[in-house]
């Protein structure tokens, strides 16, 4: 807290305070006025410097991180904590009944579908399905081409989702590609899909012909992990959706 102490000694010389303080403003308009506001905070007692010393050594600690100077490792009990949250809250929306638990016996191959951001979400679930004894595929634009139903059945469509809210955004939705949109749920009558939101939980909007949906709601390591482990039918759903998953639309909930 050295640099917070000279910045209050040193009031008027705010310019000397942005580097100490103005990491913890986020999206400033102005950071001279919202430094002072700070340091009129510290001053008057609204605002406690062990607090700051917990921000700032937060901030550094991501930063070091980032930037590959060190990493952070969670407290086992933070990460039994997260554990539990992901097993609590991973949401089954709607089930078609008998598609769930997924066995090799029912569905021996799952085309597997990525939507939105990966940054290993399909490799993790695709590690652990293999594990379990299916027979995995990725779908691939390039290769698909228009077809009919001819040759479908046997194969299970699971739909991995990780479309997130930004500041700037009114709406998350789903855009096709632009191929044809061949990568949507056509044939849900033939095959069956399951579709898995780790982000949204509002997608069922753009896919209410899907007729097994679950919300998961952050996309991590414990949350891909409990998906799995329900999915497999290793442990149930308990999850109690906190939104209108079905986002008032009679057809979604069909």
């Amino acid at each position: 807290m050295a640099g917070f102490t000279q910045c209050m000694e040193r009031r008027r010389a705010i310019p000397a305070a942005i580097e100490a303080g103005c990491d913890m403003l986020v999206f400033s308009t102005d950071i001279y006025e919202d430094l002072r506001y700070v340091l009129d905070g510290v001053e008057s007692g609204l605002l406690s410097e062990a607090r700051l010393d917990e921000a700032v050594t937060r901030i550094l600690a991501l930063k070091a991180c980032v930037c590959g100077k060190g990493r952070l490792t969670a407290p086992a009990d933070a990460l039994r904590w997260r554990d539990e949250c992901a097993m609590r809250s991973v949401t089954l929306v709607k089930s078609k009944p008998g598609v769930l638990p997924l066995t090799p016996e029912k569905y021996p191959r799952i085309r597997l579908f990525s939507l939105g951001r990966d940054e290993g979400m399909t490799d993790a679930v695709e590690q652990a399905l293999r594990a379990a004894g299916f027979s995995t595929e990725r779908f691939d634009i390039e290769k698909e081409e228009l077809h009919g139903t001819a040759g479908l059945g046997g194969t299970l469509n699971l739909y991995l989702a990780n479309l997130e809210h930004a500041s700037n955004q009114t709406a998350v939705r789903i855009f096709w590609a632009k191929k044809h949109a061949l990568n949507a749920p056509r044939h849900v009558c033939e095959e069956e899909s399951v579709f898995v939101s780790f982000a949204n939980p509002y997608h069922l909007q753009d896919v209410p012909r899907v007729k097994t949906y679950i919300n998961a709601y952050s996309c991590n390591d414990s949350t891909i992990r409990a998906v799995v482990d329900k999915l497999l039918g290793k442990s149930e759903f308990v999850g109690v959706s906190p939104v209108d998953a079905f986002c008032g639309l009679p057809d979604a909930r069909l």
